[in-house]
C-alpha cells in the first residue's frame, strides 16, 4: 500500500459523492433485475398453490423502489473504508465481494416486511434478492480489483486513438 494519503490529490481519489452516484446508478438496473425476480417468484408460488406468498405488483413495486432508496448507500458507505485503505476505486477482495451479497437482501427483506407486513412474503423477497445477488457476484467477481482511474484514462485514449486511426 502507498504511504501518501487518500486525499482528492490523489491520483486514485473517488469522492465518496461520485461512489454514490455510482452506487445508486448501478441500483437502479439491480433493483430492476429483483422486481423482475420477485415477480418470477410469484408467478411460481402462485404456481404452486402458495399464492399467500406472492406479492401484488403494488407491493413489489413499493418495496423494490424504497429498498433503492437505501442499499446503494449503504453499501457505498460501508466499502468506503475498504475503498480508502485500498486507496483504490474498486480494490476487490473478500470483504467487498461479501458487501455485495450481505447489504442489499437485508435490505429487501426489512423494507418487504413494512411493506406487506408479512413474514413469509419478506422472506420470499430476501431470498429472491439473495438469488440475484448470488448470481451478480459470480458474474461480474467483484473479489478481483477493477480498473484503477489511472487505467481507465489510458484505455479512455487508446480507444480515441483507434477511432482516429479507422
Amino acid at each position: 500500500m502507498e504511504s501518501s494519503q487518500y486525499t482528492p490529490d490523489h491520483p486514485e481519489y473517488v469522492p465518496l459523492s461520485a461512489a454514490l452516484m455510482g452506487s445508486f446508478i448501478g441500483g437502479l438496473l439491480e433493483g430492476f433485475c429483483v422486481f423482475l425476480v420477485i415477480l418470477g417468484a410469484g408467478a411460481v408460488v402462485s404456481a404452486l398453490g402458495f399464492s399467500a406468498l406472492s406479492l401484488s405488483l403494488y407491493q413489489a413495486t413499493k418495496t423494490v423502489l424504497i429498498s433503492y432508496l437505501i442499499f446503494p448507500l449503504v453499501r457505498a458507505l460501508v466499502q468506503r473504508p475498504l475503498v480508502v485503505r485500498a486507496q483504490h476505486p474498486s480494490p476487490g477482495g473478500r470483504l467487498f465481494a461479501a458487501y455485495e451479497i450481505l447489504v442489499p437482501p437485508p435490505v429487501y427483506l426489512v423494507v418487504a416486511l413494512v411493506v406487506t407486513q408479512d413474514t413469509g412474503r419478506a422472506v420470499v423477497v430476501g431470498v429472491c434478492a439473495l438469488v440475484f445477488y448470488l448470481a451478480y457476484v459470480a458474474r461480474f467477481k467483484p473479489w478481483k480489483p477493477g480498473f484503477t482511474r489511472t487505467e481507465v484514462r489510458s484505455k479512455i485514449e487508446q480507444t480515441k486513438q483507434m477511432t482516429r486511426e479507422m
